[in-house]
């Protein structure tokens, strides 16, 4: 967490709330990389609001999904070579038999 204010109340130097500010380090953040929250309640004209530093999820994330897409090729790899074989050997193979058998001339299919 960067910074909290509740009611108006900047807790930047609060002991026991886990943030700090880095010199403007939050600046070189990505949109994806933050989350921002703000409440605003009709009692008092004071805003609460927090600014979060989710980079670390951000990144998790990213690199479960570089994994993801590297499972999905093996698995449509490994698909795609699975068919390729059976295709080969239930059309393929037959047929080359059969044009095999009808230009060969030693072997006489039709018999008068």
């Amino acid at each position: 967490m960067y910074r909290l204010t509740i009611n108006g109340t900047n807790f930047e130097e609060h002991a026991h709330v886990g943030f700090s500010l880095d010199g403007g380090g939050h600046i070189a953040l990505r949109c994806d990389e933050y989350y921002y929250t703000v409440y605003s309640s009709a009692a008092s004209k004071a805003l609460s609001f927090a600014f979060f530093d989710i980079r670390a999820t951000s990144q998790l994330q990213a690199g479960l999904n570089i994994c993801r897409t590297f499972f999905v090729c093996l698995v449509l790899g490994m698909g795609a070579m699975m068919f390729s074989k059976d295709a080969n050997d239930l059309v393929l193979k037959p047929i080359e038999r059969m044009v095999k058998k009808v230009r060969d001339p030693s072997i006489k299919i039709f018999s008068y």
